[in-house]
């Protein structure tokens, strides 16, 4: 997928429930989901793998290296496209705090 027509993709983000993220589809590797993790300034922030196939905007996760994100977006991804289940738009839980104690907010 080129960069333009991912961009045009998460530009029209439509937030999905617990039920609907099911559509998209099986994991596409054994043993867990995969997804792919974009800031809100569409920064490529890396990838997320879980056995937990239910995500809905508002939850909260923490990555392998210990960083820890909330869901602010989710695309689905069709069954023939790509490695991912779906793609999150994210924000950093710690810079929301740290926003929060300075008054920032």
């Amino acid at each position: 997928m080129s960069a333009a027509a991912l961009r045009t993709r998460l530009v029209a983000m439509v937030p999905l429930g617990r039920a609907s993220f099911a559509r998209t589809g099986a994991a596409r590797r054994v043993g867990g989901f995969r997804f792919r993790l974009y800031s809100d300034e569409w920064d490529e922030l890396g990838e997320f793998e879980t056995v937990v196939p239910n995500w809905s905007t508002g939850d909260e996760f923490t990555t392998g290296d210990g960083r820890r994100f909330r869901i602010v977006g989710i695309v689905g991804v069709p069954d023939d496209v790509g490695i991912y289940n779906a793609l999150w738009k994210v924000e950093s839980v710690s810079d929301i705090h740290r926003l929060r104690r300075t008054g920032r907010d």
